[in-house]
């Protein structure tokens, strides 16, 4: 007969600094806030002319990037002008 031992626990979290611990009630209000807040945007499709600076398009391309399901550089495609980043 074979025992075995037990798996060490190798998950210690880590505290996020300025998360403050919120009640029950807190956190219904901020999550349904949050939710009207989603549920007003939108899509813009009106287009401007002015030109943008390639380091606006790559940040912005880098915050896409840290989005839970995040867009990779590849696929964001054709940017400015035709031009890759």
């Amino acid at each position: 007969m074979t025992h075995s031992m037990p798996k060490p626990n190798l998950y210690h979290p880590v505290p996020l600094p300025g998360r403050p611990l919120k009640s029950g009630d807190e956190m219904e209000a901020e999550a349904k806030a949050f939710l009207n807040e989603m549920r007003l945007r939108h899509t813009v499709r009106d287009f401007d002319t002015r030109p943008v600076s390639e380091d606006v398009i790559t940040d912005c391309i880098r915050a896409a990037g840290t989005a839970a399901i995040p867009i990779r550089p590849t696929d964001a495609g054709q940017i400015a002008d035709g031009d890759s980043l």
